[in-house]
């Protein structure tokens, strides 16, 4: 299994400190990878660190390039979701 399906796993199963583990070693060895925004945004969430998730999007969607228009339409749309969140709704 790819470090990336992981990640997703263990964030699936709420396992913050083996998804970031798995996202570490991933990230290290394939440094400015476009997609490890996504997934840091993935743990910060798990971790509750909604503010953190926001803040990496915010910092990725402008550094996309013109040929990731699906990534960055994504994005986007995860990004115009974070004013809606009922941040005391949401698991800590």
């Amino acid at each position: 299994m790819s470090e990336t399906n992981l990640v997703t796993a263990f964030v699936q199963q709420g396992k913050v400190a083996e998804a970031e583990a798995a996202l570490r070693r991933w990230a290290g060895a394939h440094p400015g990878h476009p997609d490890i925004p996504f997934y840091q945004v993935q743990v910060a969430f798990l971790r509750g660190d909604y503010d953190g998730a926001e803040a990496i999007l915010r910092e990725a969607v402008p550094t996309m390039r013109a040929g990731d228009a699906s990534a960055r339409m994504y994005a986007e749309g995860d990004l115009a979701f974070f004013p809606q969140l009922a941040r005391s709704d949401l698991p800590a």
